[in-house]
């Protein structure tokens, strides 16, 4: 008699895990983005998550008693909270909002809005000269964009601003934690008789995890079917006729 395969579903429940890459500036209705996180923060600096980004820590503030790091769903900026002519969530003559990241990072992209023709941004930390950003240097102008390779290492701040004139918004900005974010990912092999479950994690893990099986989602009782690991694993299973369910969780 020929043996059936059992039906498997892997689901991908990386509690505390986020893939996306894209530090996110401006503010959205759906999810709390870092800009907002960060927003209403002065002189006195401001260490939160990235939102975006498990496991990373950003500092953030600006220079000045009176300068105020405000953002929109537009972009993120600094407001002036001595004039009522001020722009809001822009960076304009004299405003600077300096950064910091908990680990080393990689800076490839820097998304701006309202980047015009003759404006300037500036890039400025202590081990790196100047990275000026001319608007016809751009990657692309419709979209206010542009390309970087910019490493900032860890605990380093950086400073942010526009060069004399201009009235410049940031977006968003990709970036990659240098070494490995510690994102989880899940694979599978089956055959006739047996599951095999791989586990590999990009870079040093942020917490301990375990796996879990279930035969019934409707009664949603998961058994746990591992011990707890942070590192690269993989485990082997006897196939049976009866569906079966994993799933990945924090400890």
């Amino acid at each position: 008699m020929k043996r059936s395969v059992s039906t498997i579903l892997i689901i991908f429940l990386l509690v505390g895990i986020t893939k996306a890459e894209t530090v996110q500036f401006s503010t959205s209705t759906n999810y709390i983005s870092t800009g907002e996180a960060i927003e209403g923060t002065y002189d006195m600096a401001l260490q939160t998550n990235v939102q975006e980004i498990a496991g990373l820590l950003i500092t953030a503030r600006t220079d000045a008693t009176n300068h105020q790091i405000n953002a929109d769903s537009g972009s993120l900026g600094i407001n002036n909270t001595s004039t009522n002519a001020d722009q809001a969530a822009r960076f304009e003559a004299g405003e600077t909002l300096i950064l910091s990241f908990s680990k080393d990072v990689e800076i490839t992209q820097f998304d701006f809005r309202y980047f015009d023709a003759g404006e300037s941004f500036v890039i400025a930390s202590s081990n790196q000269a100047d990275f000026v950003i001319e608007y016809d240097a751009l990657t692309d102008k419709g979209s206010d964009f542009i390309e970087t390779n910019l490493t900032v290492t860890a605990g380093t701040e950086i400073t942010l601003s526009v060069i004399t004139s201009g009235n410049i918004g940031l977006e968003a900005m990709e970036l990659s934690v240098v070494g490995g974010t510690g994102e989880l990912f899940l694979s599978m092999e089956a055959s006739n008789d047996w599951i095999n479950i791989d586990v590999d994690f990009d870079g040093a893990a942020a917490t301990n995890y375990v796996l879990q099986s279930c035969s019934n989602m409707v009664s949603n009782l998961w058994n746990t079917v591992s011990g707890t690991f942070n590192a690269d694993t993989n485990w082997n299973f006897s196939t049976t006729n009866q569906c079966r369910f994993f799933r990945v969780i924090e400890q």
